[in-house]
C-alpha cells in the first residue's frame, strides 16, 4: 500500500507514520525540512509548504497514493484547498477531526459515534464540525472514498496527557514535582484518553477497509481514567507525591488564554468512549496499552530529550499565578488552600502582582483578536 501522511512530523502523523512502516507500506510525508529528524529514515520525504497549494499540487503531479492521511485541516477552507490538491491523487482520504466535538451529556455514561455534536464555542470544534458535514453533503462528487477519524486526548512517548502542560517542554510539569512546588490541574473528570500506538493501530486498520467508507469512528484507550490518575503514575518515576490544585477553568481565561479554549470546552467535562465501532471495523484491534505503561513510556524519553533543557520561566509564573489568584479568590478546598498558602509565603509578590497586572491589561486585546477571527471565520 502507498500512503501520505499530511502533518507527518506531529505527534499524531508520526505515529502513523511508524505503524505504516511496521506494516511494510510505501510512505511519504511533505515537509518544510524543519523537523526531519523526528522522521523514520524509512519514510520518504516530499519536498514542500502545505500552505503553498498551487506549488503542492505541481509537486504530486507525478504522484498517486492509495491514501491520504490528512491531519492539518482544521477548517472548512483549509479542506476545500486539500480536496483540490489531492483530486485524482488517491483512493481513499482520511480526515483527521476530534472527539471535542461531542455534546456532553452526564446521563449517558459512553459516547457513540452517533452521539450529539456540539461544543461550537471553540473555533476549533466549529471548523471540525464543519468539515465533517461538508464531507458527507458532498461525499458523491469526490473521485475517493472517505474516512473520518476523531482521536481523543492522543499520547505518545514526547506528550503527558494531562489539563494543563508546557508544550513547549513538557517536563516542566516534571520539574516542578521534582522541586516540590504545586501543579495546576483544573476538573478531575474521567475521560478516555488514548496512547498512539493504539491509536495509530486503530486508524491504518480502517485503511482501504470497505466497511470504513463515508463513517466515523473515534478511538478511545484501555480504560477511561481520571486527569489525577496520570499525575499519580509520574509520581511513582518520580520518586516524589505531587500537590495538585485544582482550579476553575474560567480562571484560566485571563491568565492562559491560549489554553482556556480546549480546557473549557473539552477537558472540563467527562468524556467515555464506547469503541464498539472501531472494534466491530477492524478486527484485529483491541486498546491495549495501559496507563502505567504508556506514562512510563513517555516519563524515559522527556527525561532523556528535555530534563537539561533551560527553564521555562514563563510557564511556571502561569502556574504560580494561577495558585496565588485561586488562593486570594477563596476558590480552592481547605486542604488546597493550605498547600497554596504554604507555597506562596516563598513567591516574589511584588512581580506576581506584576505579571498580573500586565496579563489584564493584556486580556481585552486578546479578546477583541478573538472576535475578529471569528467574525473572518464566519465570513469564510
Amino acid at each position: 500500500m502507498k500512503v501520505l501522511v499530511i502533518g507527518g512530523t506531529g505527534t499524531i502523523g508520526l505515529g502513523i507514520i511508524k505503524e505504516c512502516l511496521n506494516r511494510k507500506f510505501e510512505t511519504y510525508t511533505i515537509s518544510r525540512g524543519f523537523h526531519d529528524d523526528r522522521l523514520p529514515k524509512k519514510c520518504k520525504i516530499i519536498k514542500g509548504d502545505i500552505k503553498q497549494p498551487d506549488k503542492i499540487r505541481r509537486i504530486l503531479e507525478n504522484y498517486t497514493f492509495d491514501v491520504i492521511f490528512d491531519g492539518l485541516v482544521f477548517r472548512l477552507p483549509n479542506l476545500k484547498s486539500s480536496l483540490k490538491m489531492y483530486k485524482n491523487k488517491c483512493k481513499h482520504y482520511i480526515f483527521v477531526s476530534t472527539t471535542g466535538i461531542y455534546a456532553r451529556n452526564e446521563k449517558r455514561s459512553k459516547l457513540s459515534e452517533n452521539s450529539e455534536l456540539g461544543r461550537t464555542e471553540w473555533e476549533y470544534n466549529k471548523g471540525k464540525i464543519e468539515c465533517e458535514k461538508y464531507l458527507e453533503k458532498n461525499k458523491d462528487l469526490f473521485n475517493f472514498k472517505y474516512t473520518i477519524v476523531r482521536p481523543s486526548v492522543t499520547y505518545g512517548d514526547r506528550r503527558i496527557p494531562y489539563t494543563i502542560v508546557d508544550r513547549k517542554k513538557q517536563w516542566s510539569l516534571i520539574e516542578r514535582i521534582k522541586a516540590g512546588k504545586p501543579i495546576v490541574g483544573c476538573n478531575n473528570v474521567k475521560f478516555s484518553i488514548c496512547h498512539l500506538d493504539d491509536f495509530s493501530r486503530a486508524v491504518v486498520g480502517l485503511f482501504m477497509n470497505e466497511k470504513a467508507y463515508g463513517k466515523a469512528f473515534h478511538i478511545g484507550g484501555e480504560k477511561a481514567v481520571y486527569w489525577d490518575d496520570v499525575i499519580f503514575e509520574l509520581e511513582k518515576h518520580i520518586g516524589q507525591k505531587a500537590q495538585i490544585l485544582h482550579i476553575k477553568p474560567d480562571l484560566i481565561k485571563i491568565y492562559f488564554p491560549e489554553l482556556y479554549m480546549e480546557i473549557k470546552y473539552n477537558k472540563s467535562d467527562s468524556m467515555i468512549l464506547n469503541n464498539k465501532k472501531i472494534e466491530n471495523t477492524v478486527k484485529e484491534f483491541k486498546p491495549k496499552i495501559k496507563l502505567e505503561e504508556g506514562i512510563e513510556r513517555t516519563y524515559k524519553v522527556l527525561k532523556k530529550e528535555q530534563e537539561n533543557l533551560a527553564y521555562d520561566k514563563y510557564w511556571n509564573d502561569i502556574e504560580d499565578i494561577l495558585i496565588y489568584v485561586s488562593y486570594k479568590k477563596g476558590i480552592l478546598s481547605n486542604n488546597e488552600k493550605i498547600i497554596a498558602e504554604n507555597y506562596i509565603k516563598k513567591l516574589n509578590i511584588k512581580n506576581i502582582k506584576k505579571i498580573i497586572l500586565h496579563k489584564k491589561l493584556k486580556y481585552p486585546i486578546l479578546t477583541l483578536k478573538n472576535k475578529l477571527k471569528k467574525l473572518l471565520h464566519k465570513v469564510m
